[in-house]
């Protein structure tokens, strides 16, 4: 196998087990492969506030948040793909205006128009905890702010129709949950992982991806070795080249010790 420089970890149903923990063993062996001078990134759909209250147990070398929109290194930006202004108020309008329940992310806050008790999301006041800003969008004429992301119950079919004439967007849907995510094109866990590779000065090739979802299948199937969790999506394990066990079972940490340390 190829010399392993850097590991890239999806989150949710990878690194974390169901409950969002992450085991003692699962952190002594991420201990151990950074000792042994292999970087550490997180890949993750979430905000960077919202992926710290899980990477407080380690801080990554590298934070790739908001599906890649952004990429941290520390507490500075190197990678920033967002949605401006004036498409921000345009399509959370038009997601209001249709009776869509949403949710927007981006560097300036987290925004929603759900009711929270009612849909019981726990995630608004993590964020708080972690120090973003989370604001309630009242006004009928969408967010007043630029946003790397839209989040929403959305019906395919209204949400092509949203973005058609809007070629830098594009779309992305979760196994098993009702979510589409309205993100610019580039704004991909992949060149998140390409720009973090860039800073580090390590070739792909020599990267090990782990994932389980339809947003990680780029990069299992571009990095050198790409790694899906046994319960992945069928499309993530058809391109990987290894199937590790699952988050329940400290799939990454298992596989690392195995085939790395």
């Amino acid at each position: 196998m190829t010399k392993i420089k850097m590991i890239v970890c999806d989150l949710d149903q990878t690194l974390l087990r169901s409950d969002k923990s992450v085991s003692d063993f699962t952190l002594d062996i991420l201990n151990k492969c950074r000792a042994a001078g292999i970087k550490f990134a997180v890949a993750t759909a979430r905000s960077h506030f919202g992926a710290k209250v899980l990477t407080n147990f380690i801080a990554p070398d590298a934070l790739i948040y908001n599906g890649g929109a952004g990429v941290l290194i520390g507490e500075e930006m190197i990678y920033n793909h967002e949605m401006d202004l004036e498409l921000t108020r345009h399509l959370t309008k038009s997601i209001l205006e249709n009776g869509y329940s949403f949710s927007a992310e981006g560097d300036s806050g987290y925004y929603y128009n759900y009711d929270l008790t009612r849909i019981n999301n726990p995630y608004p006041q993590s964020l708080i905890e972690g120090g973003q800003r989370v604001v309630f969008v009242e006004d009928e004429n969408g967010i007043d702010a630029a946003v790397q992301k839209i989040t929403a119950a959305l019906d395919l079919d209204f949400v092509r129709g949203l973005i058609a004439d809007f070629g830098q967007l594009d779309i992305i849907t979760f196994a098993g949950e009702p979510w589409v995510r309205i993100a610019i094109k580039e704004a991909t866990k992949w060149n998140g992982v390409l720009a973090a590779a860039k800073h580090f000065g390590i070739e792909t090739g020599n990267i090990a991806a782990f994932g389980d979802d339809f947003n990680d299948v780029e990069m299992l199937e571009k990095c050198g070795v790409g790694v899906a969790m046994s319960n992945a999506i069928p499309e993530a394990k058809a391109v990987a080249n290894f199937v590790a066990a699952s988050n329940d079972e400290d799939g990454v940490a298992r596989w690392l010790e195995e085939n790395i340390l």
